[in-house]
């Protein structure tokens, strides 16, 4: 029995980082990898396998154009993310493959992501990649340039997706135990961006704001570190055979694992934890933030805590 529309899931799970390559403009796998999301909601017993009918009756009920649900499927199938076989019965599947080995189709440098939740609709109509976007730098207290060098997103393209996505922007402020005299020597000699002089005497500055949405709900990390993992071997495997500069470049980012540190603490714990973990490495961070307060504004008021 074919499933009614009622009963399609109304809500898709996905890898944020694997949402932010496959929304490049360039890509040519926007379609594919929503279709395989959409799949991957429809796969409910985790079998890897799904009805191609209840697929695209799924698709269809979101809105979709028949044409584009079908460029959807053919763009899924060269990218490698979709199978299909046929059952005995006559009845036409789609096998998927692992989260992964979708990854790696996608060419995840940086991994998967964290998994996040969104309504299915969400991601059909006008703007997805901006909510896809706003998925993934939801929570995070992280500046423009950061983001550009994280995930390749222009400035100005980040501008553009936060505005057409709603993304809620919180300001965050430091304030130092450093006095206000020492102002023109912070300013000179530092990369903190726009410093000042507080009403009590000392120097504060401005840090980078926090992002969110009710667009999209962050989970947990899933099976990320085992795909991230399958990547990886993926990826060794294609250097050790030889292939593009384009694999080899591919393979040597993927195995520089990014050793987490986290600079803005919510607690005296968090930060005692993270002095810890500094203490046993060379990184060259000198200088980490323990939330404060919240002022009248709004914006959150951070204590500096510079490391010895």
């Amino acid at each position: 029995m074919k499933p009614k529309p009622s009963h399609f899931p109304e809500h898709v799970t996905f890898y944020d980082l694997m949402g932010i390559e496959a929304a490049r403009r360039a890509s040519g796998t926007g379609g594919g990898w929503r279709l395989y999301v959409f799949a991957k909601a429809l796969d409910k017993t985790g079998l890897g396998s799904v009805v191609r009918d209840d697929l695209r009756a799924f698709i269809l009920s979101l809105g979709v154009n028949p044409r584009t649900c079908e460029r959807w499927i053919a763009e899924a199938r060269n990218a490698g993310l979709v199978t299909d076989w046929q059952k005995q019965s006559g009845e036409w599947m789609l096998a998927l493959v692992s989260a992964g080995r979708a990854g790696y189709a996608l060419q995840c440098v940086n991994g998967i992501g964290r998994k996040v939740e969104m309504a299915a609709r969400d991601l059909v109509r006008p703007g997805w990649r901006a909510r896809v976007f706003s998925a993934w730098e939801s929570g995070k207290q992280i500046s423009r340039e950061q983001i550009q060098k994280a995930v390749n997103v222009s400035v100005s393209t980040q501008r553009y997706r936060d505005s057409q996505a709603g993304t809620k922007r919180q300001r965050n402020y430091s304030k130092s135990a450093i006095t206000a005299d020492n102002l023109t020597g912070i300013q000179e000699n530092t990369n903190h961006k726009g410093t000042f002089a507080t009403r009590d005497g000392f120097v504060a500055w401005r840090l980078p704001d926090t992002r969110t949405t009710a667009q999209a709900v962050k989970l947990g990390r899933g099976r990320a570190r085992k795909a991230n993992k399958i990547i990886r071997q993926l990826a060794t495997v294609q250097l050790q055979s030889g292939l593009s500069k384009m694999r080899q470049a591919f393979s040597a980012e993927v195995e520089k694992p990014n050793d987490f540190i986290r600079l803005f603490n919510s607690t005296p714990d968090e930060r005692k934890a993270t002095e810890r973990k500094l203490s046993r490495t060379d990184s060259p961070i000198r200088e980490i933030y323990e939330r404060a307060r919240e002022a009248k504004s709004g914006s959150v008021i951070w204590k500096h805590c510079p490391l010895r």
